[in-house]
């Protein structure tokens, strides 16, 4: 019986069936190679979040999400700060994805809280919008937190008074006043961060703000401030005329 002669397989160019199945894996390296030489400033912001979602969602070209988030959040720290039913509501980013960003948050207040020299000085209410957006979390419950600070209003330590649905509110001037001696502290400033709510103080704010100046100053504490602060905006005390000191 004559044998039939096999004829030679053609070997399959790995690389380009690669390419061909998932299109951006090349624009992943880059991305990957262009990081690991130049550090993140190299880095454009949609590139920083592009970046991030090539670890939660696979074989796509997430460039399109990546831009389309920044446009939707307003820049690389809306992206961080949006809750996770702002950051689905942008397609193709499913749950996973918003679970990394959202860890990447965390991580990074956390971070921010415990490194070495990261005392933080705070001058005005602006300062302290900012500070508390990087170290708290101002895109899920509603919440009241009260920063204590030293004679330099360096932060001395950052506390959760409440936290609850929204609807329930008290400044709790007893914890407030019991944490001051704790840190030693010279001043006081105190925060009611509304996650989906314009930043609008509600109607016994005022009388509650003004009952705790009160209270502090009689054991020579000031009270820096009260801020009400959304995602989008704040409003202070302060600069709105509520306090005498």
């Amino acid at each position: 019986m004559k044998k039939r002669s096999r004829r030679p397989v053609a070997k399959k160019n790995s690389a380009a069936s690669t390419a061909k199945a998932h299109p951006g894996g090349n624009h992943r390296k880059r991305l990957r190679e262009k990081f690991c030489s130049a550090g993140i400033t190299a880095l454009h912001d949609y590139e920083v979040v592009e970046f991030l979602l090539t670890y939660a969602i696979a074989r796509k070209d997430v460039k399109p999400f990546a831009k389309e988030l920044i446009k939707k959040c307003g820049g690389l720290a809306g992206v961080f700060e949006a809750d996770a039913k702002t950051l689905t509501s942008v397609n193709g980013v499913g749950p996973g994805a918003a679970l990394l960003l959202g860890l990447i948050r965390g991580v990074a207040k956390e971070y921010l809280k415990e490194k070495p020299g990261s005392v933080k000085r705070i001058k005005n209410a602006r300062d302290a919008v900012n500070f508390i957006k990087a170290t708290a979390n101002v895109s899920e419950l509603e919440s009241l937190l009260a920063l204590y600070f030293n004679a330099q209003n360096e932060v001395l330590g950052t506390e959760t008074l409440l936290m609850r649905p929204p609807g329930r509110y008290d400044m709790r001037a007893g914890t407030v006043i019991k944490n001051a001696f704790r840190y030693n502290a010279r001043s006081v400033m105190v925060a009611h961060l509304l996650p989906d709510e314009p930043a609008v103080p509600n109607q016994h704010a005022r009388v509650a703000a003004e009952e705790l100046e009160r209270a502090l100053s009689t054991i020579d504490i000031l009270l820096h401030d009260y801020l009400v602060i959304s995602q989008k905006d704040y409003f202070s005390a302060r600069e709105n005329g509520w306090l005498k000191a």
